[in-house]
């Protein structure tokens, strides 16, 4: 059996996006919330566009933007080409902010500031503190909500929010800006996405893995590319430093994704909850995140590995299982362990297993045995 590392459309989905002619992002920006929602071709691109809006309506040259040093460094890439000093800030072992070293770090600096808040795996980070520290030295609150799927009671009080459907939900493209309504005067307009090639082969793809799976077919057998690039990489990167729309199915199938909601989140919390039972009964791990708070989406399941993520990973993979681990951490991180040592650390320990809407209880059986024997092996 291959468990697909990636929630997969239905046919009816596909369908429907074709003939669909609706708007999307509006369940991200609610009607009368002062903000509005743009919707743009990845996270990244809304990341760079939200950076460049604060430039503009700041008046600020080149703005200093603070990232947790557990940040995905493919992530950084549009705005590596931006005249802007990324800086990183210690993370903690439950990945909150470190801000005792924050308070000095920010105090030092001159220039205009973003702080950058991320919601990791769906669950929200330390946001009321951000909310006052941010305050208290003048910054700019941007939360990355890449993992989160809507708006929450905890999540979406920042100045600004990043959310990338795509990760979420069965996209092959898409990253959602919201931002204030006076703010949005200070947005380019994004240029459309024109990658058609890109998105024919993702859906290919996707109807081809759709296929396999009700056929029990096991394609991993079949390839050498890692199952963890699905899960890890993102599809249709940005290029360069000037922010993409997306492209008119991506669109038209987040229309039709948004009406299904309330019926994603339902079955990744099922998910999830299922693997946290499961997890009692393990040695040598435990859950980063050992509760469910009600109202959280989650990516996926974070389990902490006391040896080490990296073997584990591989040899799931190999058996059809798309566990992984955090991508490449930024360069700068890893040449100053000694500072950001949490970081390194919950990079190497951490193993995630998907929760997505597509799996059945077969597939989350499977997932669960099979990590078992992996523990078993290890004792």
């Amino acid at each position: 059996m291959t468990v697909p590392a990636a929630p997969l459309p239905s046919f009816g989905m596909i369908l429907s996006a074709l003939m669909n002619s609706g708007s999307a992002g509006k369940s991200w920006a609610r009607h009368g919330s002062g903000r509005v929602a743009r919707v743009y071709g990845s996270g990244r691109d809304a990341l760079s566009a939200a950076v460049q809006a604060t430039e503009r309506a700041t008046g600020q040259k080149k703005l200093t933007v603070w990232f947790p040093a557990y940040f995905c460094n493919e992530g950084l890439a549009p705005l590596r080409e931006l005249e802007v000093d990324i800086k990183f800030y210690p993370v903690c072992e439950d990945l909150s902010p470190d801000w005792t070293i924050l308070e000095g770090l920010v105090a030092r600096e001159r220039a205009g500031q973003i702080f950058v808040l991320v919601h990791y795996f769906g669950f929200p980070n330390d946001l009321e503190r951000a909310h006052k520290f941010c305050k208290r030295h003048g910054l700019k609150l941007l939360e990355d909500a890449a993992h989160v799927l809507l708006p929450t009671l905890t999540i979406g009080e920042g100045d600004m929010q990043v959310f990338s459907p795509r990760k979420l939900l069965p996209l092959p493209a898409g990253g959602i800006l919201v931002i204030p309504e006076e703010m949005s005067a200070y947005l380019v307009d994004a240029p459309g996405s024109n990658h058609p090639a890109e998105t024919a082969l993702w859906l290919s793809r996707r109807v081809a893995q759709r296929i396999m799976v009700q056929l029990h077919v096991p394609w991993h057998l079949f390839r050498r590319a890692s199952l963890s690039a699905e899960v890890a990489s993102s599809n249709g990167g940005s290029r360069g430093h000037h922010p993409e729309s997306c492209g008119p199915f991506t669109l038209r199938l987040l229309a039709v994704l948004e009406q299904q909601l309330d019926e994603v989140i339902r079955r990744r919390r099922h998910n999830y909850s299922f693997l946290l039972e499961w997890a009692k009964g393990l040695a040598l791990c435990r859950p980063l995140f050992p509760a469910l708070p009600e109202g959280v989406c989650p990516y996926v399941f974070p389990l902490w590995v006391e040896r080490g993520s990296e073997e584990m990973a591989r040899n799931l993979q190999s058996v059809g299982i798309p566990a992984s681990q955090w991508p490449d951490l930024p360069p700068e991180v890893l040449a100053n362990r000694r500072q950001y040592g949490s970081a390194v650390e919950i990079q190497r320990r951490l193993l995630l297993l998907p929760v997505h809407q597509s799996l059945s209880p077969e597939q989350m059986d499977a997932v669960s045995r099979r990590v078992n024997t992996e523990f078993r092996e290890l004792v």
